[in-house]
């Protein structure tokens, strides 16, 4: 396992190719917040929605998403290429 927010627990992270570059999202489950790091420039939009698809956050070009606002349980979370519209989806957990 790796720490990667050096709070002393081990946390899940996906990898994903999008528009030729790497995207790295962790922690998973999130209990503050969820880390989006790319391998290149990146133009991008971030989307957290609920299971039944409602928009609960939209950010533009954010790293580190805050979701201490957001209540506990599962939501999709959706990073969007903002040049090719190209996106990936990955199933979050939100924790407290």
């Amino acid at each position: 396992g790796i720490d990667e927010d050096c709070d002393g627990e081990d946390t899940l992270s996906s990898v994903f190719e999008l528009s030729n570059v790497t995207i790295k999202i962790y922690p998973n489950p999130a209990t503050d917040y969820i880390n989006i790091v790319s391998s290149d420039l990146l133009d991008f939009g971030v989307r957290i929605m609920d299971l039944n698809g409602k928009l609960v956050l939209n950010r533009i070009k954010e790293n580190k998403i805050p979701n201490s606002h957001i209540t506990q349980g599962q939501y999709i979370l959706e990073v969007r290429d903002l040049n090719s519209n190209n996106m990936i989806q990955e199933l979050i957990l939100i924790q407290k």
